[in-house]
């Protein structure tokens, strides 16, 4: 399982992790179809995603944080590894 965690905010700077590949620049629509060529699961705090975008032919479970903060994102981590286990393509989750 590939998972893509979109970052966009200054809070995740001091993480530890080498970032897979970077799409600085690149619009949701667009990242969609990008990250679907990849990847499995797509994670992110936009909570507009689900409004703005059609989801229906987009090949990925799709997990939306409540927030972009690192304090909550840490906060909800074992409910986010049980929606990840069950997650299948298709699927949109907020948390």
């Amino acid at each position: 399982m590939k998972i893509c965690l979109v970052i966009s905010s200054a809070s995740f700077q001091n993480m530890m992790f080498k970032p897979f590949r970077t799409w600085d620049g690149v619009k949701n629509g667009t990242l969609l179809n990008l990250a679907e060529s990849i990847f499995d699961i797509f994670l992110t705090a936009d909570k507009n995603l689900p409004c703005q975008q059609n989801l229906s032919d987009i090949q990925l479970g799709i997990v939306v944080f409540p927030s972009n903060k690192l304090s909550v994102v840490k906060s909800i981590e074992e409910q986010l590894r049980a929606e990840i286990k069950v997650l299948k393509v298709g699927d949109l989750v907020e948390l």
